[in-house]
C-alpha cells in the first residue's frame, strides 16, 4: 500500500465514521450484515470500488469543469467586439450575403412576359 492509498483509506473511514448515527432500514442493515458473515473480504472490496467511484468522479468533475471553461472562452472570443471610430468602413466586418437579384417585373407580368 502506498502512502497515498493509505490517506485515501483513512479519509473514506473517517468518513464513515461521520455518518454514524443515520437511522438505519433495519431490513437492508440485517441483509447487509448477512453478506458480511457469508463474504468475510466484502468490506475490502467495497473500499475499493467506493475509492474507484470516487476517483472517477474527481475526474469527471474535473473535466466537466474544463470544458465549461473551453466554452466559456469560446463563447468570449465570438462575441464581436467594439470597432474603432471608423471599424467598419474598412473592411473589418464580414458584409451581409447579397440576397438574390428579382427581375424588376412585376409577378402579374412575369407569365406575360415569358
Amino acid at each position: 500500500m502506498t502512502p497515498q492509498e493509505k490517506d485515501l483509506i483513512t479519509t473514506l473511514l473517517a468518513r464513515l465514521k461521520n455518518a454514524g448515527g443515520q437511522p438505519k432500514d433495519p431490513e437492508a442493515d440485517a441483509l447487509i450484515r448477512q453478506a458480511m458473515t457469508e463474504q468475510p473480504d466484502a468490506p475490502y472490496y467495497l473500499t475499493q470500488t467506493v475509492l474507484i467511484q470516487d476517483l472517477s468522479l474527481h475526474n469527471a468533475q474535473n473535466r466537466i469543469t474544463d470544458l465549461e471553461k473551453q466554452l466559456a472562452d469560446a463563447q468570449q472570443a465570438a462575441k464581436p467586439t467594439v470597432g474603432s471610430f471608423l471599424g467598419g468602413l474598412f473592411g473589418s466586418h464580414p458584409q451581409a450575403p447579397a440576397s438574390p437579384c428579382r427581375e424588376s417585373i412585376p409577378d402579374d407580368d412575369r407569365s406575360r412576359a415569358r
